[in-house]
């Protein structure tokens, strides 16, 4: 005997050189405890990397009603999905999985505990789209915004950069926070992704089409690259410490980092964050602080689940490694401290431009000095490259990936100078 419960929606959405989106609201035929929904049609679209398929369940104690739901994936097996590991409503279940670009259709199955009926079902089928596809029309260069901090802003993707198409909109009402913690995540979505900025796009429409927030959780996101994508608008609060978020700001790394570790591009491009953000509001990346959102003693650089709610974001690997990113934190901290040019004997004999720069800079020395090295360093102190001081007019940094480095100049006698350069 089969009861079908009824309630068919279909909504296609095209933009021209746009991401694609079709919300289906689901039905189901019943057999005993087991609910199959419609055959839900998937196109196949070109100059796109997959399809993100989206499930949203409601009803009144959710998680207590239903056992298991499962996905048909392009070979016809049954593939479990688990609720969103973010979410705190028991009354929801919720997340996302990637289809194959090349899948025709699929369903969903859901086995129950007893009969009821959902107060809101449907699936959402997103098309990111290539960003190099999406990038024709789009030349925007990253941004880099300066900072009256002693520690650089790193270079970031603009919202227009990583949505070509300009219309993953923005949070219309964003709230100010005081920043007082900076807590890490990971998205736990593939770490095979390769083009990072189309996974940000379906983070976006996740967020926002099937989570109905009113834009990405976090603040940041990094990829493995070590890129850094603006999301929700700095120092505005966010949707991402469990409903704790005032006076935090998040910073997600991009993939599952259960037992995986972060790339060390990832790792510097974080550390590097921390520390501008730290030094940007001033906050000491080694304290214990009380936060009052969640009544609890929070470290200043925390992990998501350090909220308490039972989440294993951002993962055991990255989470172990949070107390070697509080202390590399500060080192670039102080050493942002040692890298001004304003108290220096030698800012007045030797200077740089134009900075930030795209392929070269000029120095401009004063004929009293005798210059012994020259040098650049990530922020993290790495030694990067050393220069010929024969040629030590012109400097080529046309190898340097963008993002904020450290020019050591010393001379004969010991003196030293360090600016701050920035390649964009």
């Amino acid at each position: 005997m089969k009861n079908i419960i009824i309630f068919v929606c279909y909504l296609f959405v095209l933009n021209l050189n746009a991401q694609i989106s079709k919300n289906y609201n689901l039905e189901f035929s019943k057999n005993n405890l087991t609910l199959i929904s419609q055959t839900i049609l998937i196109d196949e679209v070109d100059d796109n990397p997959y399809i993100s398929l989206s499930i949203f369940l409601e009803s009144e104690e959710i998680d207590k009603k239903i056992k298991k739901v499962y996905y048909l994936d392009s070979a016809n097996n049954w593939i479990a999905i688990e609720s969103d590991h973010e979410l705190e409503n028991s009354n929801l279940f919720i997340n996302h999985i990637d289809l194959l670009r090349t899948q025709k259709q699929t369903r969903i199955k859901i086995v129950v505990d007893n009969d009821f009926i959902f107060s809101k079902s449907f699936v959402r089928l997103y098309y990111p789209m290539d960003t190099a596809f999406l990038l024709k029309e789009n030349k925007e260069n990253y941004k880099n915004v300066t900072t009256n901090c002693n520690c650089p802003r790193p270079t970031t993707q603009t919202r227009s950069q990583w949505c070509p198409s300009n219309n993953c909109t923005p949070n219309p009402n964003p709230i100010p926070t005081n920043v007082k913690f900076l807590i890490v995540h990971h998205t736990a979505t593939p770490n095979s992704d390769t083009d990072w900025a189309a996974r940000v796009r379906q983070i976006w429409d996740y967020h926002v089409n099937t989570r109905g927030w009113s834009d990405i959780g976090y603040n940041f996101l990094i990829d493995p690259n070590g890129i850094i994508y603006d999301a929700r608008e700095d120092d505005t609060k966010g949707a991402h410490f469990s409903g704790h978020n005032s006076e935090t700001s998040g910073i997600s790394l991009l993939g599952t980092y259960t037992s995986l570790s972060p790339s060390t591009a990832m790792q510097n491009s974080l550390k590097e964050f921390l520390a501008w953000k730290a030094c940007d509001r001033s906050i000491d990346v080694l304290a214990t602080v009380y936060h009052s959102s969640s009544s609890l003693n929070l470290h200043t650089v925390a992990g998501h689940r350090d909220s308490g709610s039972g989440t294993v974001c951002p993962g055991n690997t990255v989470y172990n490694l949070l107390p070697n990113f509080r202390t590399a934190t500060n080192t670039i901290m102080n050493n942002c401290s040692t890298a001004s040019i304003g108290n220096n004997e030698l800012t007045d004999k030797i200077s740089i431009y134009p900075n930030p720069t795209k392929d070269k800079i000029t120095l401009k020395i004063d004929d009293t000095i005798e210059v012994k090295t020259i040098e650049i360093y990530s922020v993290i102190g790495l030694l990067i490259k050393k220069y010929s001081v024969a040629n030590k007019e012109k400097l080529d940094v046309q190898d340097l990936e963008s993002g904020t480095y450290l020019l050591k100049i010393e001379t004969k006698n010991h003196q030293k100078i360090i600016f701050k350069l920035v390649k964009v």
